[in-house]
């Protein structure tokens, strides 16, 4: 909240008052001061002024009386212009309060009742930012891309050919980008990635930078917005940080090609709990939304309102489930997992869920981390309403502010999330709209980017309809150990059960060991699923070339059907019965064209069949569990 001489203070809380507004437009070179009292040599002009202001934009719309025609030669267009809301206060003197910098990007005459006015379209610097694009220098790769959705963001890329290396910042069906190039890539080669590549590259293509970059885990969220603003504002200050310091947060950043700035702004603040707001000083203030903060500023007996609508909305969606990655058909799947939830919400309407996938996420702490702040952000608006005031100069977007309604026997304080300020002939106004970025009475939007100053960088919308209804979880199984066949086998129950039979999406936690399981539902009902599990690419080498035990099958997977070579005499006869081994227990026992055999799982060990040994030097391949994590959606 701007500080306020004690003199306007008074002025705006006194029951009447004289009000006035100043608006003083330049070029650098001339200065054009306009008011609505002649005062210190200003000309007397403002006939009426709408200045409205939300988080990541604003405008005003400003009219002068041109009934001598002054405007007709004067061209304000490009003018910067400070915009100071006041009021006569004693002395007699005029003390004013200046909101974020404006600068005009329309004039126009109106004739209107026998008037002429020259009617100014103000905007903020949001709209700069929104304007300003950021162009990561790099280089495209076009070739061959079997499956896009196999690569991951920030990955290295390496020509096998050339060499050549770049971290990954976009793909196409067509082609791959990458930034951070050392050395250059060449036609016909293959890109290749940690598990696809890019093949039989057509065409390499420079990109040229622009003030656009990667910030590769290097560089604190509050330094990123610093260099991404430094052409627009004078500088990013941190007023406070919220509790978790994810201001200082160093995330993986890879910014598309053609991104704004104001789209970037938001995506960093959306990984921490703050808000920002332009402040008069031209530089981009980051703030903690802390809900359990004093009012800033309260309207009661001392500073009445007019009117006063409020209540408290729900979260919808109320749960989010933080992946790297969402699984896919051809065995790709999510490592890192992490889930919040607003419990309010939820004892209210029960439980509505929504997946954010992240690609840059590191841990489960992270993805926990995330899903945390999405859900703070959130909480943040559920207070909603509206107030109307006599004219209040200092206010600004995300002041905390407190209502007493002595009606009805109740204050709330609640966060300013639209202010409207207006001014003509009789009216000196002002409406704070409750509740940051709040469109629809009882619920807040999952869809944050519709607001009202969308510029092309985001795109306006209705909420999205949440799933029906929705579980996640976390399971664990234990391979070998349930099945004959050395295949994990386990059950999950829904509670409670579904009406219907739901989807499943089944994803793994991570590897165990140096072991992929492999995860496949194999039953699935509205009361529960089954899943099935082995590692993954087990093959079988080798063969006895005597009865000596040596040179035996490497058995590199549980599963793999493999071939024993049975000796007789000095001939080898191949016995090609396809076979399982248990691995989980100290020894198993199975039957093989009807003579068993056992064999201890070991390094190296041997097992006897129809009396032939041998030895295999590496022995099985042992994998003792495996986390995975699910979600069912009706």
């Amino acid at each position: 909240m701007r500080t306020l001489h004690a003199g306007l203070t008074t002025a705006q809380q006194a029951a009447s008052g004289t009000p006035y507004v100043l608006v003083s437009a330049t070029d650098g070179v001339d200065t054009y001061n306009y008011d609505t009292a002649a005062s210190g040599g200003a000309s007397k002009r403002v006939v009426s002024v709408h200045h409205w202001e939300e988080p990541y934009g604003g405008m005003a719309t400003i009219r002068l009386d041109n009934s001598d025609q002054n405007f007709k030669t004067l061209n304000l267009r490009g003018f910067a212009v400070t915009l100071s809301w006041g009021f006569l206060c004693a002395g007699p003197a005029y003390r004013t309060s200046s909101v974020q910098p404006l600068w005009v990007v329309s004039q126009r005459d109106i004739s209107v009742e026998g008037k002429l006015l020259t009617e100014l379209i103000c905007y903020d610097k949001w709209a700069y930012l929104a304007n300003s694009f950021l162009i990561a220098a790099g280089v495209e790769l076009v070739g061959t891309v079997v499956n896009p959705k196999n690569f991951t963001i920030g990955e290295t890329i390496t020509g096998d050919s050339s060499g050549a290396t770049g971290k990954l910042s976009s793909v196409t069906a067509t082609s791959i980008s990458v930034i951070d190039v050392t050395g250059t890539f060449i036609t016909t080669e293959d890109a290749d990635g940690a598990s696809i590549s890019c093949g039989s590259l057509t065409a390499v293509t420079a990109k040229s930078a622009a003030g656009g970059g990667e910030w590769n885990k290097d560089t604190s969220i509050l330094n990123i917005l610093k260099a991404i603003t430094s052409s627009v504002l004078t500088d990013v200050i941190l007023d406070e940080d919220d509790s978790d310091t994810n201001m200082q947060d160093q995330p993986l950043v890879m910014v598309p090609t053609g991104a704004r700035v104001r789209w970037l702004i938001r995506q960093l603040l959306q990984m921490t709990k703050c808000g920002a707001r332009i402040e008069d000083d031209d530089k981009l203030h980051v703030l903690y939304l802390d809900g359990a903060a004093g009012a800033q500023y309260t309207f009661d007996g001392s500073h009445s309102f007019w009117t006063d609508i409020r209540e408290q909305g729900v979260i919808l969606p109320n749960k989010v489930l933080f992946v790297d990655q969402l699984p896919t058909v051809d065995g790709i799947v999510a490592t890192y997992f992490g889930v919040a939830a607003d419990a309010g919400s939820e004892s209210l309407i029960g439980t509505f869920l929504t997946i954010e996938v992240d690609p840059t996420i590191t841990s489960d702490a992270e993805a926990v981390n995330k899903g945390m702040t999405w859900i703070h952000q959130r909480k943040s608006e559920i207070n909603q309403g509206q107030v109307s005031v006599p004219m209040e100069c200092g206010l600004e977007i995300y002041d905390m502010i407190g209502v007493t309604d002595t009606r009805a026997d109740i204050t709330v304080k609640v966060r300013a999330g639209r202010l409207d300020r207006f001014y003509e002939s009789g009216r000196y106004e002002l409406i704070i709209q409750l509740g940051g970025l709040m469109h629809t009475p009882g619920a807040v939007p999952s869809n944050t980017d519709s607001i009202a100053s969308d510029m092309g960088d985001m795109s306006a919308g209705t909420p999205k309809d949440p799933p029906v209804s929705a579980t996640p979880g976390r399971d664990n199984i234990q391979h070998g150990t349930d099945t004959t066949d050395g295949s994990g086998l386990k059950t999950i129950t829904f509670s409670p059960a579904f009406s219907a039979v739901p989807d499943v999406i089944v994803s793994i936690r991570g590897q165990v060991g140096t072991n992929v399981p492999i995860i496949t539902v194999t039953a699935l009902s509205s009361s529960s699923f089954t899943v099935r599990t082995r590692q993954a690419g087990g093959v079988a080498t080798g063969g006895n070339s005597d009865n000596t035990g040596t040179g035996g099958p490497t058995i590199t997977g549980a599963e793999s059907a493999h071939t024993h070579s049975q000796v007789t005499g000095s001939q080898q006869t191949g016995i090609t019965d396809a076979h399982q081994h248990g691995y989980n227990d100290a020894s198993g026992q199975t039957t093989i064209g009807g003579s068993s055999h056992t064999h201890s799982i070991g390094n190296p060990h041997s097992h006897s069949m129809q009396g032939h040994t041998h030895t295999t030097p590496t022995g099985h391949s042992a994998l003792a569990s495996c986390d995975f994590c699910w979600v069912a959606m009706e």
